[in-house]
């Protein structure tokens, strides 16, 4: 058997090792992560270039500050209302089949600017957001005396759907309900 000498293990530490080779298999996961990277960046693009296209559509403005139509005949109602919070904005899909009085006061009282800084007074987790008057200012009280109770083709409560309140209100005031879970019947 050989003894390494002290001096020779020094230099042999001391030699400068050459770069190592980068083996294929790290070549194709790298280009993966990056075609991977690639993939999410792009469907978020579509993703909000889908929804900036959607927000252009045929819609009315229900807004804090200031309130904007796009036509106010009855005969063509937009199919989209977009109600700006200071949390983000909320796109409703106005069901004209199934609720035209509702529909038709609701757009009225978009134009008059009843909608403008209304609370969210009520948030329970896993069931309901619920924004309306609750001081009675009574604006909309014609709505809710003179309109019709559409108890038999009522819409099923899903996830995310917004509503109103069906019965008459004795403090003149009016609600907006937005389920966060399905609500059975």
């Amino acid at each position: 058997m050989a003894r390494i000498k002290p001096q020779a293990l020094l230099q042999q530490s001391k030699r400068k090792k050459g770069p190592s080779r980068i083996s294929a298999v790290t070549v194709i996961f790298y280009f993966l992560i990056l075609a991977l990277v690639g993939f999410f960046l792009f469907a978020s693009y579509r993703h909000w270039s889908s929804r900036s296209r959607l927000q252009s559509e045929d819609h009315l403005s229900v807004s804090e500050g200031e309130n904007t139509f796009v036509d106010s005949k009855k005969s063509e109602l937009p199919g989209y209302a977009v109600l700006n919070t200071s949390k983000g904005s909320i796109i409703i899909e106005l069901y004209k089949e199934s609720a035209p009085e509702v529909v038709d006061e609701f757009i009225d009282l978009c134009q008059k600017g009843h909608f403008k800084g209304m609370l969210f007074h009520k948030v329970i987790k896993h069931y309901v957001i619920q924004a309306g008057d609750n001081q009675g200012s009574g604006a909309t009280e014609d709505w809710n005396l003179r309109g019709k109770q559409h108890t038999i083709t009522s819409m099923k409560h899903e996830a995310f759907m917004l509503g109103t309140s069906k019965g008459k209100h004795n403090n003149k005031g009016f609600d907006l309900f937005i389920t966060t879970a399905p609500i059975p019947d």
